[in-house]
């Protein structure tokens, strides 16, 4: 797992301004995985209950306010990240505390407006771990 996670983050990819089709994504994240990059490679899971909410590629206020063991993000501004032309498995995001949040949906759902529920990830890299948050998010 730790060479997949890994791999995500030197894939080179361009970012653009967060999508006129997308107003809000609404998330719920109730397991959480944490990856050490040291030798040892051990990794802790636990359940959690973490929210966020992106209204217009910002993080809303009410997300801001949340204690930490509550809030599932500590970024404020999200660009959607975007392969030109391409039907995906998935959509993505980016916050500029180099989260990246990814949605799962059928092949070809992101060359139109995304409007469901959709199984999600959160991860946030560092130099000594990653962290994976897994859940599910709504977008409007």
């Amino acid at each position: 797992m730790y060479r997949y996670v890994l791999a995500l983050f030197c894939v080179s990819i361009s970012g653009t301004t967060f999508a006129a089709d997308v107003l809000k994504i609404s998330c719920l994240f109730e397991k959480f995985i944490k990856v050490e990059h040291d030798t040892s490679g051990e990794y802790v899971r636990a359940s959690i209950h973490q929210s966020m909410r992106i209204v217009n590629g910002r993080t809303d206020d009410a997300t801001i306010q949340l204690d930490g063991q509550k809030r599932a993000t500590n970024s404020l501004n999200w660009k959607r990240l975007d392969i030109d032309n391409w039907e995906t498995w998935e959509t993505a995001f980016v916050g500029d505390f180099r989260e990246v949040l990814t949605l799962a949906h059928d092949l070809g759902d992101n060359m139109r407006p995304l409007h469901s529920w959709y199984k999600a990830s959160l991860i946030s890299p560092n130099v000594e771990y990653t962290q994976i948050l897994l859940g599910r998010c709504i977008v409007e």
